[in-house]
C-alpha cells in the first residue's frame, strides 16, 4: 500500500544517518552510564538519566512504528523483522522496569529478585549500537557465524571423547586388581564420565606427567601410551 508523504518523510527522518548517529551516540553513552551505576550505585541521578534515555528510546520505537506501519513494523517477512522486535522488547522491558519501580518499588522479597533482574536486562539495550554501526554488524555477524563453526566443532569433539572414553573405560579403565596402578585406573578411567573429564583434560592441557609418576603404568599399558599420543595429537593440536 501507498504511504503518505508525511510518514515517507518521517522514515526518512529516522533513517537518515544524523539521527541514527545520534542514537548511536545516546547507546554509547548509556553503556557508559550502566558500568558507573554498577560501582556508585547509591547515586539519586541513576534513575533520572535512565528515565530521560528511555523516553528518547520509546520516542525512537513510536516514531518507527509511525512512519512504517504497525503491520510492517511486526512483519515477519520483513528485512528489519528481527531488529524491530529486539528493540521493541528492549523497550518494553525498559517500561517494565520502570512501572515496577513505581508500583511496588525496590521492596524486599520475590518482587525484588525479579525487579533486578529486569534491570540487569538493560545491558541488553547496547547491543543497539551493533544496528547503527555497518562496520560493527559485519563483525559481529563474522562472529556468528564463527560461533556456528564452533559450536559443531564442540559436537563432533563431545562425540569422539564419549566413543573414545566407551572404548577406555571397557579396557583400560577396567584393569585386573593385581595391576599396580590399579587405583590410578579405576579413578581416571573407571567409568564413562570419568574417562570424558580425564581425556577432556589431556586435551586442554597434554600434560602427562601424572602418569609417569605412577612408575612402570607406560611399560604395563602400551596400548595407552599409545593411545594418548594419538589423542594428544589429534585433539590438541589437529583441532587449531
Amino acid at each position: 500500500s501507498l504511504r503518505s508523504p508525511w510518514r515517507i518523510a518521517l522514515s526518512d527522518f529516522v533513517e537518515s544517518a544524523s539521527f541514527q548517529g545520534f542514537m548511536a551516540v545516546l547507546i554509547m553513552i548509556n553503556a557508559i552510564l550502566l558500568g558507573l551505576e554498577t560501582d556508585m550505585p547509591d547515586l539519586d541521578a541513576w534513575d533520572t538519566m535512565e528515565n530521560v534515555l528511555l523516553a528518547i528510546f520509546l520516542s525512537e520505537l513510536v516514531l518507527k512504528i509511525i512512519a512504517v506501519g504497525l503491520k510492517d513494523y511486526f512483519d515477519c517477512s520483513g528485512s528489519e523483522f528481527t531488529w524491530n522486535i529486539f528493540d521493541f522488547s528492549i523497550v518494553g522491558l525498559g517500561l517494565v522496569d520502570f512501572g515496577l519501580d513505581r508500583v511496588v518499588g525496590r521492596s524486599g522479597g520475590g518482587v525484588a529478585t525479579i525487579f533486578r533482574m529486569v534491570r540487569l536486562l538493560r545491558i541488553m539495550r547496547i547491543f543497539k549500537i551493533v544496528r547503527y554501526l555497518k562496520q560493527l554488524y559485519f563483525l559481529a555477524f563474522g562472529f556468528a557465524e564463527a560461533a556456528q563453526a564452533v559450536f559443531w566443532v564442540t559436537f563432533f569433539m563431545v562425540f569422539v571423547l564419549y566413543v573414545c572414553s566407551v572404548v577406555i573405560a571397557r579396557t583400560i579403565g577396567n584393569p585386573h586388581k593385581d595391576d599396580p596402578s590399579y587405583l590410578f585406573l579405576r579413578e581416571h578411567f573407571g567409568g564413562v564420565m570419568r574417562c570424558m573429564l580425564t581425556l577432556f583434560e589431556i586435551m586442554a592441557v597434554p600434560d602427562i606427567e601424572r602418569f609417569k609418576e605412577q612408575g612402570t603404568l607406560f611399560w604395563d599399558h602400551p596400548e595407552l601410551v599409545a593411545f594418548l599420543c594419538a589423542f594428544i595429537i589429534f585433539g590438541s593440536f589437529g583441532m587449531i
